[in-house]
């Protein structure tokens, strides 16, 4: 039934025709900016993935640029899973982008009319999709020039019995799971950083804001070399391009939280590989373990308000006093990140007062 079958959670994807005269497409997508640097030089790419049933001989795969967001929801057809499963919360269906609440623009997906890539399937085993403008859309979407919603897998629609099975993620044996290539270069020190505040992370969900970063050299004076803002988002990138190849401190500095530095610094190398660094691990990562735990993660101290490196009673004070004007708005005083100076943020801001709380540094 229109818009009542998808396979979210399946190990198999179709593309084609069925005998029973319905047409099957997949969606697949890698997320790309979760792996490649802003501003990285696309040279090369190929999609890798393994058909594992067929019912016609020779046809042509093609894929398209997905130009709406999907959802992936927990629908799991049995057995050879060409006839699908009832549609879950979040699938994407015929119909639907997001199943049962929001709608494709046109039935069967929005995707771009240019082709971006094909291949000849026929006999059991992997097949290799690469073409220019694969090229261009990775590098658009490492540029953010368009969202990376992946691409579109559309078999041979135009006969019966043309579907091509592909294995997907979820395949059991990780050998068969689809594989993006991706080669490209790198002319900058690049640095993929999981870092949160306390305050932004309070009420459970994660508040992006703007976090600015340091490199500073690794000996006294620990003069700063470079640095770079990105609106972060727990784990972002962050681009240095005047810094060269050396050992670091990383520091951070948000609105209102002390500035924390790593624990020790760190390597940076041209291009690749880009620099990995999770402040959320351990409290060992930040000098002097100037980190506290929220939940599962290590939370930069919120309340640094003025940032003097060092919470204290101004700082509660300016807290306090916007609180009872009900301020509102993007204020450094709003540690929590809603937009509404409360009791929330005096509390944070109180408490780490009594903690003493400062910038640790070398």
């Amino acid at each position: 039934e229109f818009g009542q079958l998808s396979n979210g959670k399946g190990q198999y994807m179709f593309a084609g025709t069925t005998a029973g005269v319905q047409i099957r497409r997949g969606i697949i997508s890698f997320g790309v900016n979760d792996f490649i640097p802003p501003g990285a030089v696309i040279t090369d790419v190929k999609l890798v993935m393994h058909m594992s049933k067929t019912i016609a001989l020779s046809k042509r795969v093609k894929l398209h640029r997905v130009t709406k967001n999907w959802g992936e929801g927990n629908s799991d057809a049995f057995g050879e899973e060409g006839g699908g499963a009832a549609s879950d919360s979040m699938d994407a269906t015929w119909a639907h982008n997001f199943y049962n609440t929001e709608y494709w623009n046109s039935p069967g997906g929005d995707y771009s009319p240019v082709e971006s890539g094909q291949a000849n399937v026929y006999a059991i085993g992997f097949y290799t999709w690469t073409d220019p403008q694969m090229i261009a859309d990775v590098q658009n979407w490492v540029n953010n020039v368009s969202p990376d919603f992946g691409w579109m897998l559309i078999g041979d629609e135009s006969e019966l019995a043309t579907a091509k099975r592909f294995d997907t993620r979820e395949h059991p044996d990780i050998t068969v799971r689809p594989k993006l290539i991706v080669t490209y270069t790198l002319n900058y020190l690049a640095l993929k950083m999981k870092s949160l505040t306390e305050g932004l992370t309070y009420n459970g969900s994660i508040v992006p804001d703007t976090f600015k970063v340091y490199l500073r050299n690794s000996f006294a004076p620990y003069s700063v070399i470079d640095s770079t803002a990105t609106y972060n988002n727990y784990n972002s990138w962050y681009v240095f391009n005047n810094a060269s190849p050396g050992f670091y401190y990383i520091v951070v500095n948000q609105r209102n939280s002390i500035n924390t530095w790593s624990k020790l610094p760190q390597s940076f190398a041209a291009g690749l590989p880009y620099k990995n660094y999770n402040f959320t691990s351990a409290a060992t990562q930040a000098y002097g373990n100037n980190l506290v735990l929220i939940g599962s993660n290590y939370c930069f101290y919120s309340g640094d308000v003025n940032k003097d490196n060092n919470i204290n009673l101004t700082d509660v004070l300016l807290v306090y006093n916007a609180a009872t004007i009900f301020q509102t708005g993007y204020v450094v005083t709003d540690v929590t990140g809603n937009n509404i100076v409360d009791l929330t943020d005096l509390l944070i801001t109180y408490n780490n007062s009594t903690k003493f709380i400062i910038e640790q540094r070398p």
